[in-house]
């Protein structure tokens, strides 16, 4: 499975990347992808809710605002796409 990770501020594009996981799709390994994928943007892991991974199966999409985070960050949202 192929997931496009891209960081906007307002409608500015600051990072995006295309991530590659070969594991099956469940809430550990999307929590443990997630990691991978903000350590290599060097921005902290974001809070992930169980609705936001449902999100995600659902509708292939999941937006992490500034409220999901614990740390601040430099960007306006965090969006994930299958």
């Amino acid at each position: 499975m192929k997931i496009w990770a891209k960081l906007q501020t307002g409608e500015k594009l600051q990072a995006s990347k295309i991530f590659e996981c070969n594991k099956k799709l469940n809430y550990n390994n999307f929590v443990e992808f997630m990691r991978e994928i903000c350590y290599s943007y060097d921005i902290p892991t974001p809070m992930i809710l169980k609705c936001q991974f449902m999100h995600f199966v659902n509708f292939h999409n999941v937006k992490f605002v500034e409220n999901d985070f614990i740390e601040s960050i430099n960007f306006d949202f965090m969006q994930i796409e299958q």
